[in-house]
């Protein structure tokens, strides 16, 4: 099977996913979707849809997704992953990665999931042709969070993990008993780094409070702990993380030198009823 076979193969399991122009119902039409205004979207070979209307040169390079994969796949994220495989409603579910990144997130809770449809989506086209390389069953798509090509209600599972947020959106897209997983920082996540590179810790309760207010019930669950790093995993978390994007490549190089052994995950689960 082709990547753009597999595509399509998990489109026609029902994804929600609508004309990115006028949010008209799509319709296959060959190797491409048609929607009922003539408007059509391309798959391309690697597998993936990208609904841009002009092409986006985000902050994130390649290394930085290939560094966050290497992370992802050591395991140290996986008690934050099982807090989210846990908050999974019942049954079978349309699931959408909002941010999703390299698609480690989405791959994993597909993998206890089989029954749900899922649907990975980035602003980053580099981001997503690495997602794609993932055995997920998962449709991927280059998209921006303000203008999410899926129908009103179609959702019953939005995540958004350690990226930027649109509400209102997630709110439309998601069914009306839908929830949202959100994880975001914790007061000491990533201390080591940031000390490091000195700066202040993140601020507890700032992104909570934000999400109270677009929330009518919340519940959280909090995942801390230290862990121990290899040299290549202490490298890999120095150039996976955002907060180093800042830096000049040989500023950086110096900090990989120079990386902190251990590190601190200290991140907020919350599922959310918008």
């Amino acid at each position: 099977m082709t990547k753009r076979d597999h595509f399509f193969s998990v489109w026609a399991r029902g994804t929600g996913l609508v004309c990115p122009v006028c949010a008209a119902g799509i319709q296959r039409d060959r190797e491409n979707l048609r929607c009922g205004e003539g408007h059509v979207l391309s798959v391309n070979r690697k597998g993936y849809l990208n609904v841009l209307s002009r092409p986006v040169h985000g902050a994130y390079d390649t290394g930085l997704f290939t560094a966050r994969g290497l992370v992802l796949d050591s395991g140290l994220y996986q008690p934050v992953l099982q807090c989210i495989q846990q908050s999974l409603p019942s049954g079978s579910i349309r699931l959408t990665d909002c941010g999703c990144g390299e698609g480690w997130w989405l791959q994993k809770v597909l993998e206890i999931r089989p029954d749900a449809v899922g649907i990975g989506m980035d602003l980053s086209a580099q981001a997503i042709a690495l997602a794609t390389a993932r055995e997920a069953q998962a449709l991927w798509l280059v998209a921006d969070l303000r203008n999410i090509p899926l129908a009103d209600h179609s959702q019953d599972v939005v995540m958004n993990i350690l990226t930027p947020a649109s509400y209102r959106e997630f709110n439309r897209i998601l069914k009306p008993d839908g929830c949202l997983i959100k994880v975001y920082p914790g007061g000491r996540y990533l201390r080591e780094i940031r000390e490091k590179r000195g700066m202040t810790l993140y601020e507890d309760g700032d992104v909570e409070a934000y999400l109270r207010m677009h929330c009518r019930d919340m519940h959280t669950t909090r995942v801390s702990y230290e862990q121990a790093l290899s040299p290549e995993l202490a490298k890999a978390m120095v150039r996976m993380t955002p907060l180093n994007q800042d830096m000049t490549e040989d500023m950086r190089e110096q900090l990989e030198e120079d990386a902190p052994q251990t590190v601190t995950i200290d991140l907020y689960v919350s599922v959310c009823y918008l």
